[in-house]
């Protein structure tokens, strides 16, 4: 067929099985991101037909929740009994570590959410650390949705931009826009340099930080009000 590639060499004779799948789908992810993954790719990585993929994988949909399912089982869960802000730190730089690795797969989890039982299982511990803590469940349920979100919103950030901080190409006009009217503007010029000068990865330490010290004041409020006791 005219415009794409025919694997023409596909020969194996052993049986293709949903692991080799998995694993050599996750590797075409981490090196060119989801949005390079395909069936036809798929089977000239693995020197198979495309058809002996989809005997394993039926469709698009379920190779990329395969994909899903294989990251997201590389997660490792911190100790339950530890701190309820030492957890979610460890548990978030494990986060970030496998969002990092996979690139294109924090754009997915915003918008389409993920099915992998190994991500329940991960949010039940969860709110099972900020429950034992002394979270509301309201405020619990808000904490954990909001830090997902972050974390997998400045992955994204930090996968456009890359390493280095924001006073590059993207952001030269609104820094020679801001010196040029430094008299109008002193509070902006006065946080410049961290609102141009912060990496992408710093950013995302320092945005996790605030909404661990929001959500810890959150908590020493609703413990201290007379209706929790």
């Amino acid at each position: 067929m005219l415009g794409q590639a025919v694997n023409t060499t596909a020969h194996r004779s052993d049986p293709l099985t949903v692991g080799e799948i998995q694993s050599a789908a996750l590797d075409i992810v981490s090196v060119d991101g989801l949005a390079a993954l395909s069936m036809r790719r798929l089977a000239t990585t693995l020197n198979v037909w495309p058809t002996a993929v989809y005997h394993h994988v039926p469709d698009k949909q379920r190779l990329v929740q395969l994909v899903l399912d294989g990251a997201l089982s590389e997660l490792q869960l911190p100790d339950p009994d530890l701190s309820w802000r030492t957890w979610f730190e460890e548990m978030a730089t494990s986060i970030l570590g496998v969002l990092r690795r996979y690139p294109g797969m924090a754009d997915h989890l915003e918008r389409d959410g993920n099915h992998s039982r190994d991500a329940w299982v991960m949010t039940d511990v969860g709110f099972g650390v900020l429950r034992r803590a002394g979270f509301r469940d309201a405020d619990a349920t808000t904490f954990w949705l909001t830090a997902i979100a972050l974390l997998c919103t400045r992955v994204r950030q930090e996968h456009v931009f890359g390493d280095a901080p924001a006073e590059s190409a993207q952001y030269e006009g609104a820094s020679q826009a801001i010196i040029d009217g430094a008299d109008e503007m002193p509070n902006i010029t006065a946080v410049a340099p961290l609102l141009f000068g912060t990496t992408p990865e710093q950013l995302t330490d320092d945005a996790l930080a605030l909404l661990l010290d929001g959500a810890e004041r959150r908590l020493d409020t609703s413990i201290d009000a007379p209706e929790h006791r």
